[in-house]
């Protein structure tokens, strides 16, 4: 996938998904790669959007010019994870 249209689909799904698959702080999204995932999965039929690999999602997010940086340890929904901050679309 050009990593264009994934930029454009990651606007769609940050639209769309439900809150309880990322956190807003200020100006970022702050996601975890694999919650953030099975959202995707769960709109996918919905936006009729393409399918892609857990893997390729991911590969993608990091490359996307969206992201801004990955911490290894955040606090995000009451646990402590991974996670990765993405400009507030």
């Amino acid at each position: 996938m050009k990593l264009e249209d994934f930029d454009q689909m990651l606007n769609k799904i940050i639209q769309t998904i439900e809150l309880k698959y990322y956190e807003v702080d200020y100006n970022n999204i702050i996601v975890n790669p694999s919650q953030f995932y099975e959202g995707y999965l769960e709109i996918v039929q919905e936006l009729n959007i393409p399918l892609i690999s857990k893997t390729d999602f991911i590969k993608n997010l990091k490359e996307s010019h969206y992201f801004i940086k990955s911490k290894k340890s955040y606090r995000f929904k009451g646990r402590i994870t991974s996670v990765f901050y993405l400009l507030k679309i």
